[in-house]
């Protein structure tokens, strides 16, 4: 699970922590669907509002699971003549993931959601509404995301010359000669907006090492994503 700070949604969740004297039509939902004071809509003042107990601290609680609700691999061998192909398709639906390393440009204010640029006049932020979503990089909820992905995990392909095209080669020293190149990792679809929603970090307290692995939980954190790689295969029979 994925505990931390709640921006609030819509205004029957900023109710209940009024202050007296305060009014709900002093307060809107921006275009990014945060409540903030209506009053200073595109002014330096627009922050979102997080979620207070009865003494105005921010309540931490659970913003997401990194959990996915299920995954599924589906892997299978075609052939035809002389060639053969292989490929794995890995889908895991549903789960969140923390992304720490877009945060953290939202500190610097060079990530491109800063970027006003494409943006309605009614649209744009300031800075300082991104910085406030920056949080001093306190866990919060704008940064949780949906870890679904779909992966091309594997795809291979082979072609093999038998005995019977080589009997003219080499005075039939090859039996069979079979040529094939491999990809792993080749395609990622994702609505994730970093580079690989499979990611992951685990602390070691003992040595102050963090583990890089999505088994434990999925912290997006700079790390470098998942390498793609292709190679070749060559296999003589003689």
């Amino acid at each position: 699970m994925i505990y931390g700070s709640y921006f609030l949604r819509s205004l029957d969740e900023l109710a209940p922590q009024l202050a007296d004297g305060d009014e709900l039509s002093n307060y809107e939902v921006n275009s990014d669907g945060y409540v903030v004071d209506a009053g200073s809509q595109g002014t330096v003042n627009e922050k979102p509002i997080k979620l207070l107990d009865e003494n105005g601290n921010p309540i931490k609680q659970e913003i997401g699971n990194t959990n996915p609700d299920f995954r599924f691999g589906f892997a299978n061998n075609l052939s035809y003549k002389n060639v053969s192909m292989y490929f794995l398709f890995d889908w895991s639906y549903g789960g969140d993931v923390y992304n720490r390393t877009k945060q953290w440009l939202y500190r610097d204010l060079r990530h491109a959601d800063v970027d006003q640029f494409d943006k309605e006049p009614n649209e744009k932020k300031t800075t300082d509404y991104y910085s406030a979503l920056y949080d001093v990089n306190d866990v919060n909820s704008h940064f949780v995301e949906d870890a679904t992905y779909v992966k091309l995990r594997e795809l291979s392909i082979y072609y093999t010359l038998g005995s019977d095209k080589l009997s003219g080669f080499a005075n039939g020293f090859f039996k069979g000669i079979k040529i094939g190149l491999v990809g792993r990792n080749l395609l990622t679809f994702t609505n994730y907006t970093g580079y690989d929603p499979e990611v992951g970090q685990v602390n070691d307290n003992a040595s102050n090492t963090y583990y890089g692995t999505s088994q434990f939980f999925k912290f997006d954190a700079y790390g470098y994503p998942n390498y793609r790689t292709i190679s070749g295969s060559l296999t003589l029979t003689f």
